[in-house]
């Protein structure tokens, strides 16, 4: 019989290590059934099942190990810890207390246990015991890093930051080369001295550089800096930092834009690019000149992962872009070297007027010049592999060139296969875009589109998908539950009742970036994505498949006609979208009729003090007569940014939004545009019957500064204080107000 159980037993971990979870359950179901009785065997398969994610069988092999473990021993502790570990993971957590307790009773120095049923009772919301437990378990295992942090981040979350700090100050000497002790300085010390958080998140990244929390914490502090100390040694720093897929390339604008700026061959040209935007006048600089200005790593780098807010670089791009075409139409023989050089530029510089839409600048000449290139390549494109290379490239820096029926037969070509940066290329401009509208019959239609508003607005989106993102930073898998707890003070460490899957509806899903982030931060939701466009929609189908995300449902739909749709939802979120309607607050009914009665709703509308220079700027368009055509917001772009500094639309120039033409015709061009207040916010939810339970700020910087102004209102729900609040900071909300509702609780009973 020992050799059976063993074998069986055996097989079940195998089968665990492989994933195979049914497979595994057939050999567990088969060990349980066969009368051993030797615990440990038991407890030894709890422990792979619990690994490969099965803990509803390790529950099942831990209490039968601990059946036959009729006087526990000290020995025996870790087997108690195990089964409480399992309890706190499916939230049982009085049983897995109660495991603790047993497990620290046979070992007072288990310091792990200890640790566990702190936080057990954090996640009870008990954070007195949890403290008691946490400091315990650091005296008891003082070099153990995950302990130490667990008190430090508890400490913090009790507002003892003083104390946390000094905690990991005392660390440090034990552990100077720990990474993560420097990131939770810098995140204790980011409020008050942003310079000393700096130099902690750099020495984090410095001591584990493939470290993707470390990269973030490193990228997050730079909006925070007026100045970077020492920008001539940034370089490295910043060529690590934009080959990551773990930050958001807008954390990195104001230093990479220093950086860039700071180069002496950039910087002694800096007098005429400003004069030169000011003036909207062309700057008269040779082509090796500039090329001298841009040659810089951390630019070519730049060009291909983020939009640079910058008139006087954008200025020099777009010389660049035009002496570059100038050359290579000229007829003239361009020599090998010169022709490997402008390749390195040009690749880059064709990424980048890719996503951001071609919105740089383009005269006469470039534009028949433009004509010119697109007739050689319909003739059938003959020259040598560096004059066709050279051709596309420039092309591909104007043009979308999958529209074009030469794409298809050009792109095949061996000379732009053999290269990596081609075939790259090639894939971002051709291959994905082709992908994207095959895709439009597979869209499926929720509702019609009848209203008037709504089909402009899904004509502009058509037109111009928004926002076009390329990476999406990775996010630590929760449940929306946990994470509701986590944003919102007002729950009290309650979770909401949310069933096992949730239902999530994501109103006006755009490119797709908002649900593929949900529906990898929560894969166990059931997300229902839905816009106006199909261009947007098919957009996001291709990320979401990239990214191999599949638990998104996508859908065309207008939220106006939703009410017809045979669904509830436990969640819905809808940002950004029904500012651009007709009627927001009769959207907003929809949404609300659509949503459970113990359900949540996450909601985003502009703001009327936050979106001054927007409004600026629709009355500078709406003076002088501009379209929405890519002409016409190119020359207003050009106004706009040569206008004095105290123009109050003058200030647009600071938004990213307003580097690429999507974003930039979202920002200030759009067909319909509310906004609200605080005030009109409270009308709405009063009107709804709606609960608010808190917003969520784009800036770290604006709650502790909230709680500094108002520290009664511990759950920061306070609209009045709000509304005083923002007419104090008319920044807090410059993006839009985003918080989350839920119906009001009165009204159910």
């Amino acid at each position: 019989m020992q050799q059976k159980v063993l074998k069986i037993t055996g097989t079940a971990i195998k089968h665990y290590k492989n994933k195979r979870i049914k497979d595994a359950r057939k050999q567990i179901s088969s060990l349980l059934s066969s009368g051993w009785t030797d615990g440990y065997l038991y407890f030894q398969a709890g422990i792979s099942a619990f690994n490969a994610g099965d803990v509803e069988t390790s529950i099942r092999l831990y209490e039968k190990s601990i059946s036959l473990t009729p006087k526990p021993d000290k020995q025996n502790s870790t087997l108690f810890m195990a089964a409480a570990s399992a309890y706190s993971v499916q939230d049982d957590l009085e049983k897995a207390i109660r495991f603790f307790d047993t497990s620290i009773e046979l070992d007072p120095g288990n310091a792990n246990a200890i640790n566990n049923r702190g936080l057990a009772y954090l996640k009870q919301g008990n954070n007195a015991p949890a403290l008691d437990d946490l400091w315990k378990a650091q005296s008891l295992a003082p070099k153990d890093i995950g302990v130490l942090l667990n008190l430090g981040d508890l400490l913090v979350r009790d507002k003892k930051q003083d104390e946390a700090l000094e905690l990991f100050k005392r660390n440090l000497i034990l552990h100077p080369e720990n990474s993560e002790i420097h990131v939770k300085m810098g995140d204790i010390l980011k409020k008050d001295s942003a310079e000393e958080a700096f130099k902690h998140y750099r020495k984090a990244v410095y001591l584990d550089p493939k470290n993707e929390t470390n990269l973030r914490a490193y990228s997050r502090i730079f909006p925070n800096l007026p100045k970077v100390p020492n920008i001539d040694d940034m370089g490295n720093d910043l060529l690590l930092l934009l080959s990551s897929k773990a930050i958001q390339w807008n954390y990195l604008n104001r230093i990479v834009r220093q950086y860039i700026r700071s180069r002496p061959a950039f910087r002694k040209h800096l007098p005429a690019l400003t004069y030169s935007v000011q003036t909207n006048q062309d700057l008269q600089l040779d082509l090796g000149e500039v090329i001298k200005a841009l040659s810089d790593k951390v630019l070519l780098m730049a060009l291909k992962n983020m939009r640079i807010v910058d008139p006087e670089i954008e200025k020099m791009l777009e010389l660049f872009r035009r002496l570059t075409l100038a050359a290579i139409v000229s007829g003239a023989k361009l020599e090998k070297p010169l022709c490997d050089l402008l390749r390195t530029f040009l690749v880059p510089l064709a990424q980048y007027s890719f996503f951001t839409e071609f919105l740089l600048q383009e005269n006469e000449f470039e534009s028949r010049a433009v004509g010119s290139l697109i007739e050689y390549f319909e003739a059938g494109a003959k020259g040598t592999p560096d004059e066709i290379t050279l051709r596309y490239l420039i092309l591909s820096c104007y043009r979308q060139c999958h529209k074009h029926a030469f794409a298809k037969e050009l792109t095949g070509k061996q000379i732009f296969k053999s290269q990596p940066e081609m075939a790259e290329l090639i894939r971002i401009q051709v291959t994905e875009p082709n992908i994207e509208l095959a895709s439009h019959e597979k869209i499926k239609q929720i509702t019609t589109i009848n209203d008037a508003i709504s089909l402009n607005v899904r004509e502009q989106y058509e037109e111009n998908p928004y926002p076009r993102w390329q990476n999406l930073p990775p996010t630590g898998i929760s449940s929306y539950a946990m994470d509701l707890v986590s944003k919102l003070p007002i729950l009290k460490g309650k979770q909401p009742s949310f069933p096992k899957t949730p239902n999530v509806l994501i109103a006006g899903c755009g490119t797709g970036r908002q649900p593929i982030s949900s529906a990898k931060a929560y894969p166990e939701a059931n997300i229902l994505a839905i816009d106006l466009s199909l261009a947007s929609i098919s957009y996001a189908m291709r990320k979401a498949k990239e990214i191999n995300v599949k638990n998104i449902e996508f859908g065309q739909a207008d939220i106006m006609e939703l009410g017809a749709l045979d669904r509830r939802f436990h969640i819905i979120e809808c940002a950004g979208v029904l500012h651009h309607m007709n009627d927001p607050e009769a959207g907003w009914k929809v949404l609300c009729n659509l949503l459970e009665d113990d359900g949540y709703m996450n909601i985003g509308l502009y703001s009327e003090l936050g979106r001054q220079d927007v409004v600026a700027c629709r009355e500078f368009i709406q003076k002088n007569d501009f379209g929405d055509k890519i002409d016409e917001i190119r020359n207003c772009r050009k106004m706009l940014m040569a206008l004095e500094k105290q123009d109050p639309a003058k200030r647009i120039i600071n938004h990213n939004d307003f580097y690429t033409l999507s974003a930039c015709r979202d920002l200030i061009f759009h067909v319909q545009e509310h906004r609200f207040t605080v005030q009109r916010i409270m009308s709405a939810l009063d009107h709804l019957g709606l609960e608010f339970l808190g917003f969520n700020l784009d800036a770290e910087m604006y709650v502790s500064k909230y709680e500094d102004r108002f520290p009664d209102d511990t759950t920061r729900t306070n609209l009045d204080n709000w509304a005083i609040f923002e007419e104090e900071n008319p920044g807090v909300f410059a993006t839009m107000y985003k918080f989350w509702v839920r119906k009001k609780r009165d009204l159910l009973a």
